[in-house]
């Protein structure tokens, strides 16, 4: 006999015992199992017939314990307990058994992958990519734009160095900036009349992109308090010459407005709307945050250039209205090659830098 068979003994039970089985047999055991014949029982009692049984026993599955063998034997009707037994669950056609997993619970975090090098957040793939785009840019002149003393004019990569802050962050963007206006003073000696000063400057004026989009920390505060110190040395060389304080203030009333729009809640709107699924909300931003960062990075310029070759105060009152129109052509240029990149960016579903703000 079997040893699965043997698992299930049968008991030989006196005749008084048996109707205790029975009765316990009519509230367990299955209705078609309740109780058997002799001839019924001798079939019960071959192994392939009990696991037959065992098989098509609908759950819970059970296997009989044949009760009074030896009373089967002798011509007698038994009864038939079953008892619980184990089973593992009907495997699936074509695979082998598994629970059904249960679905994690809690917000679902999007983890992402950046290959190479990242420097600041931002891949360095990246950063030369938009270095290249600066050194082209530079071979084109602003139409809106005098170097007054100097001569020349500015390149049209001025209008993009916010831009690339906002999308790079503060030091992938000074990155890209720097090295695009570095091969372009060489490439573009047309529009680098201020000459590897504007490096710096341009150093200065994407980091300060990149400090105006962030969400934490007080990066804004020191950028801030630097921008300050170049304006109040601005102010300060000027008027040790023959550029009185008055004059001064209007030359620069521009500049003076982006250290004040940086201070005021303007800020945090302008970063709020650039990093807005809206297209008017994110031109909006673009626009307002390239007026405040591109005053900011002309102070900066403006005091390099100046400190290195002064201009007189004839040429401070022609500047009185040209360097807004400067500035507003700035933050238009910036704000239409920014709506586009960003909106592109975010269809395409490019991995978006650390300190990005789109």
């Amino acid at each position: 006999m079997s040893r699965g068979f043997e698992s299930h003994p049968l008991r030989l039970d006196s005749d008084a015992s048996l109707e205790g089985e029975r009765s316990r047999a009519e509230r367990f055991a299955h209705p078609h199992l309740r109780s058997v014949s002799p001839s019924d029982a001798r079939r019960w009692l071959r192994p392939e017939e009990v696991l037959r049984t065992l098989q098509g026993v609908a759950s819970p599955v059970v296997a009989p314990s044949v009760a009074g063998y030896g009373d089967a034997a002798r011509g007698r009707r038994v009864a038939v307990r079953r008892e619980p037994v184990l089973q593992s669950r009907p495997q699936k056609e074509g695979g082998p058994h598994m629970t059904t997993p249960q679905a994690p619970k809690g917000e679902e975090r999007p983890v992402h992958s950046i290959g190479g090098t990242a420097i600041g957040g931002a891949p360095v793939s990246y950063i030369i990519a938009w270095a290249a785009v600066l050194v082209v840019l530079s071979f084109v002149p602003m139409p809106v734009s005098a170097v007054l003393g100097i001569g020349g004019t500015f390149p049209m990569s001025q209008a993009a160095y916010a831009l690339v802050g906002f999308v790079l962050g503060p030091t992938g963007g000074g990155l890209a900036a720097g090295i695009g206006r570095l091969i372009g003073v060489f490439t573009a000696p047309h529009t680098a009349t201020a000459g590897l000063p504007s490096v710096l400057s341009a150093v200065a004026w994407a980091a300060a992109g990149g400090v105006l989009v962030q969400k934490r920390g007080r990066s804004w505060l020191a950028a801030w308090g630097f921008f300050l110190l170049a304006y109040v040395a601005f102010i300060g060389r000027a008027v040790t010459r023959d550029v009185d304080l008055s004059l001064g203030l209007q030359t620069t009333l521009t500049n003076l407005s982006g250290l004040i729009l940086w201070l005021l809640p303007t800020r945090l709107l302008a970063r709020d709307w650039i990093a807005s699924r809206s297209p008017a909300r994110l031109a909006a931003g673009l626009a307002l945050g390239s007026w405040i960062v591109n005053t900011l990075g002309h102070t900066f310029g403006s005091t390099l250039s100046f400190f290195i070759n002064p201009w007189p105060a004839n040429v401070w009152r022609i500047l009185i209205p040209i360097i807004p129109a400067e500035q507003l052509f700035r933050a238009i240029v910036a704000t239409v090659i920014g709506v586009g990149v960003i909106t592109g960016l975010r269809a395409i579903g490019l991995v978006k830098p650390e300190k990005a703000g789109y």
